[in-house]
């Protein structure tokens, strides 16, 4: 997995986090 992978995934578990619908 590459570093730009890895931080779009954290990008959407954050965007997750902070708009849980």
């Amino acid at each position: 997995m590459s570093l730009k992978g890895f931080g779009k995934a954290i990008a959407r578990v954050g965007v997750i986090l902070m708009f849980p619908s």
